[in-house]
């Protein structure tokens, strides 16, 4: 169960949610990104020591509701990792709740909630972003969403596998939805991406590879 303290005074009516996904391979600054949402105002985002930090600034109380149906707001963090692990092809969990401040109706202080949680840390060779890279990656994310995140949040969910098997079934799956459940159009494109891909033939089909 979260626990609940209260805080001094907190001067902005604004709630804060957090969250934190573990991510392998990747470090930038702090992004702010500009929400559309008439009840966000804004989300954030940082990556250092193998996780991604999330803050989402809400307006008012209605999406906090009773804690527990976060559903909301973890969809608009799911496209945003799914599109910073698709480019710059990076392993990013799934996010998790941290806690929030949501301050008091009179102004005379906050409600803290600190969700105790332990997930150990898997870190890698990192990639550090730049001050160009990071702002490429901004532009990206305040990107309004379109059908292909529904792509890059399976995408996301594929190349966290760690079973060679299933990431490719995946993988590959993928690209037959992409390319309408054409086969040979899917191979055709991984022999033109990759083109130095060992082949094998079928053991029932020969003449198929």
């Amino acid at each position: 169960m979260p626990s609940l303290l209260t805080i001094g005074r907190h001067n902005k009516m604004n709630s804060i949610i957090s969250f934190e996904a573990d991510a392998i391979g990747i470090s930038f600054e702090k992004i702010d990104i500009y929400d559309p949402d008439r009840d966000v105002e804004k989300i954030s985002l940082e990556a250092k020591v193998g996780k991604i930090l999330i803050n989402v600034y809400v307006m008012g109380k209605e999406l906090i509701g009773d804690y527990n149906d976060k559903s909301y707001l973890i969809e608009k963090i799911n496209v945003l990792l799914s599109r910073i692990a698709y480019e710059h092809n990076v392993i990013v969990g799934e996010p998790y709740f941290k806690g929030a401040i949501i301050p008091k109706e009179d102004r005379s202080g906050a409600t803290v909630i600190v969700e105790q949680i332990f997930v150990y840390n898997i870190i890698e060779g990192e990639k550090v972003l730049g001050e160009d890279s990071r702002r490429n990656l901004q532009q990206s994310l305040e990107r309004p969403q379109d059908n292909a995140d529904q792509y890059l949040l399976s995408f996301r969910f594929a190349v966290r596998q760690q079973n060679d098997i299933a990431r490719y079934s995946l993988l590959y799956n993928l690209l037959l939805a992409i390319f309408g459940d054409d086969q040979k159009s899917v191979d055709q494109f991984i022999e033109r991406e990759e083109p130095n891909i060992i082949k094998t033939p079928r053991p029932d089909k020969p003449s198929v590879l």
